[in-house]
């Protein structure tokens, strides 16, 4: 069995409980989205040293490439090399004045060596896996989960779900994700769209 998650270490517990013969896969999705980040930060760079903002794209593009290759150890070292860059401008209080988000910049790719070396364990070959037919992502989840249920909670709507409508509506999705929901349908309605017995034929 295959768990894909954020990288958290609470679900990681949560799958090995649920399957001790588990295999964890860190979602390329929850990857792409922090580099996602990074990468509109050094757009900003430009504004102190356009050199080193290329510099720095060019280092995240790099960090994607072996990241989605499996190769968590030389993204690690490459995610220190672009740390090296910002270390010359993070302290200058003349870079602050033109960029306000460096030290955030700074902080954020801090984070991202620690989240991706806490993680290096579950981070897959993803191109050999897309290449198979196999999965790499949960993002049509997190689509799901966003425009279905996110929206329709938040206070500002003046139409909410219910914590048990929400619930049920959760239920309904999964169902429909496993290909299980017209059995389920069917067993209320019974002639429902009655399963052919025999494969249809193609048109000439």
């Amino acid at each position: 069995m295959e768990f894909f998650t954020d990288g958290a270490s609470i679900l990681r517990s949560l799958t090995s409980y649920l399957s001790a013969e588990s295999t964890h896969i860190l979602d390329w999705f929850h990857l792409t989205m922090r580099l996602t980040v990074l990468q509109q930060y050094a757009l900003g760079f430009a504004h102190v040293d356009a050199a080193g903002a290329k510099a720095l794209q060019d280092g995240l593009t790099s960090i994607k490439w072996h990241l989605w290759h499996g190769n968590a150890e030389r993204a690690l070292e490459k995610i220190l090399d672009l740390d090296d860059i910002l270390a010359t401008h993070q302290d200058d209080p003349l870079v602050a004045k033109k960029y306000s988000k460096c030290k955030p910049l700074a902080r954020l790719l801090a984070d991202f060596h620690t989240y991706e070396e806490q993680n290096s364990g579950f981070i897959v070959d993803y191109s050999e896996r897309q290449r198979y037919g196999e999965r790499v992502s949960t993002s049509f989840v997190e689509s799901a989960v966003n425009q279905v249920l996110a929206k329709r909670m938040v206070k500002r709507q003046q139409m909410q779900w219910t914590k048990k409508g929400a619930h049920l509506l959760i239920q309904a999705r999964t169902k429909v994700l496993n290909e299980e929901w017209e059995d389920c349908f069917r067993q209320q309605y019974p002639d429902f769209r009655s399963v052919p017995t025999e494969p249809m034929q193609m048109a000439a």
